[in-house]
């Protein structure tokens, strides 16, 4: 059961992160890391994330990779990888972020790269809620869950999101402020089997620190 002292502490911390990100929006997409410009210049490009994700799933995918496959990017941020998957050919692709800033520009990037893509705003735990579908593939970038306050709520909303037989792919990562010691691979290692123990029951799941398939 959740106090209300802890509630209102969460909801503080959420608000402040969801802020955190609609500035970080603002440099990120005017940076030099991400070079919108330049991503958007060359058709063919895919994000450096996205080309190590998809190293990766490869094994738990077809010979054709992600095309023709529905894809969901969990904390897509300005979007440069949700509209790297869509190139790799994944289609009906949504991108989910808590920051409305960071999905106005993603909006703003996939127009100009004239891709079709469903931006939905909220928090990843919750996206079984805001998303009344289910995916081929959900993915989740290097460094973005260790954002999240908890994790059972975000690996029961996958569980919901994932088409039978469908592939999740999760990169380890850690916030800029935390040491490997402190948030390591073992860490996610162990966080991520727990959730895959606890919600993903009856279903039979190919697992590794990065990625498991549901059949």
């Amino acid at each position: 059961m959740v106090h209300e002292g802890q509630a209102k502490h969460e909801a503080e911390a959420i608000a402040g992160n969801r802020s955190n990100w609609d500035d970080r929006a603002e440099v990120h997409v005017r940076s030099e890391m991400y070079d919108v410009g330049g991503f958007l210049a060359d058709r063919a490009a895919i994000s450096r994330v996205v080309q190590n994700d998809l190293s990766s799933l490869s094994t738990h995918l077809p010979a054709s990779g992600v095309r023709d496959r529905s894809l969901l990017h969990l904390q897509c941020h300005i979007g440069i990888d949700t509209i790297s998957w869509a190139r790799l050919g994944a289609v009906e692709v949504h991108g989910l972020d808590l920051s409305p800033n960071s999905l106005r520009h993603a909006a703003r990037i996939a127009k100009a790269d004239d891709r079709e893509i469903t931006w939905v705003e909220g928090d990843a735990r919750f996206a079984s809620t805001l998303i009344d579908r289910r995916f081929d593939t959900i993915v989740t970038s290097a460094g973005t869950i260790v954002w999240l306050p908890e994790l059972a709520t975000w690996a029961q909303s996958i569980h919901d999101l994932l088409e039978p037989g469908g592939v999740r792919s999760q990169a380890p990562g850690r916030r800029p402020e935390e040491s490997n010691e402190q948030l390591g691979y073992s860490t996610l290692v162990e966080r991520l089997h727990c959730a895959d123990q606890s919600h993903f029951g009856r279903h039979r799941a190919v697992c590794s620190p990065v990625h498991f398939q549901l059949k």
